[in-house]
């Protein structure tokens, strides 16, 4: 039952995903990009801030852990750190967290879900050391973290990114807390419908199973797209692990992530402002910063300036694109001089 119970507190715990890898493991470098992001002022103000924003990601990889010195003297100057949970406080929340995980009295996992599927799910399970019977209780969106969770535990994980930052934030004085509350993110995710969530899940075991036909997995897919710092490469790695139900991710995931990066703006931007003087460090998953509706494009649309501070070196491929750009205003600009100077004669 313990083991049960320590398994349900990690997958539900999404900021506070286990993870650094074992201690066998050689050191790697820290990667060159961080995702990293300063907040400097604001448009048409004199205000100036000077606090920083961190992607990361809910596992422990060496080279995550291995914090980038850019990122240490950002996190060494700030008077506060947030996450997305404040992880001490998670910890307290683990008998409420297994009741919301828990489906109500009379009900099964293998009752909701259609034989074929639980079959998958439990051939899944026992390649990760476990069995869906020992979750039979679970409801149907704690056994997809469930499942991703386990993944990240087979490769090694111990402690997380996030909760590496936090701890050495507390021990250094720093004031720490979180831009939600672990009720939030449990609602946030209860929130699926059966049918979405039976979806979600087959879609999930389906993406492992091809992965696992090229020897890939999907957290090692989404650890290399993090390391190279590229907002793209992240924003496409996260596609492929959507899969093609364009409407089924236009319904739940999309909606769901964007709900969040909205509340966790308004928490950003109501802590920068109460207090401009002091440097605030917020590390949040990575994917909650990128695309068209990340933390950082809704920053600048409410008139904040945000520069990346490491941004990563353009692809050769990225560099011709620029040139023939170049090389087409140019071109443009000689053009529009002849008919200026033969409009003139």
């Amino acid at each position: 039952m313990k083991r049960i119970l320590s398994l349900a507190l990690a997958a539900a715990l999404l900021s506070a995903w286990p993870a650094a890898q074992a201690a066998t493991a050689k050191p790697s470098t820290a990667t060159k990009y961080p995702f990293l992001w300063r907040i400097e002022g604001k448009e048409r103000s004199n205000q100036h801030f000077k606090s920083y924003l961190l992607g990361t990601m809910h596992l422990g990889d060496r080279r995550l852990v291995d914090i980038p010195e850019v990122v240490d003297k950002a996190l060494a100057g700030a008077d506060a750190l947030y996450c997305e949970l404040a992880m001490d406080e998670a910890q307290k929340m683990a008998p409420q967290m297994m009741l919301k995980m828990q489906l109500p009295p009379g009900e099964s996992l293998s009752g909701q879900l259609p034989r074929d599927l639980y079959a998958r799910l439990d051939a899944r399970l026992r390649k990760l050391g476990t069995s869906a019977k020992r979750f039979d209780r679970f409801r149907l969106w704690g056994i997809t973290v469930l499942v991703t969770q386990l993944e990240a535990t087979k490769a090694g994980m111990t402690e997380s990114l996030d909760m590496t930052l936090y701890k050495d934030a507390k021990s250094d004085g720093l004031t720490v807390g979180g831009l939600e509350t672990f009720e939030e993110q449990l609602d946030a995710l209860s929130q699926t419908n059966k049918q979405d969530s039976i979806a979600l899940l087959r879609k999930s075991l389906d993406y492992m199973a091809q992965l696992d036909k090229s020897g890939k997995s999907a957290i090692g897919v989404m650890l290399d797209a993090y390391l190279t710092g590229r907002e793209d490469a992240l924003l496409d790695a996260a596609e492929e692990s959507m899969g093609t139900d364009t409407e089924l991710n236009d319904r739940v995931m999309r909606p769901l992530l964007e709900a969040r990066n909205v509340k966790m703006t308004e928490r950003i931007i109501e802590k920068i402002e109460k207090d401009p003087k002091k440097s605030f460090f917020f590390a949040i998953g990575a994917l909650h910063f990128v695309g068209k509706e990340g933390i950082i494009t809704m920053l600048r649309k409410k008139g904040y300036k945000v520069r990346r501070v490491t941004p990563p070196q353009p692809t050769w491929e990225e560099f011709l694109a620029l040139r023939q750009r170049l090389e087409d205003m140019r071109r443009k600009t000689q053009t529009l001089e002849r008919e200026l100077a033969a409009a003139k004669k």
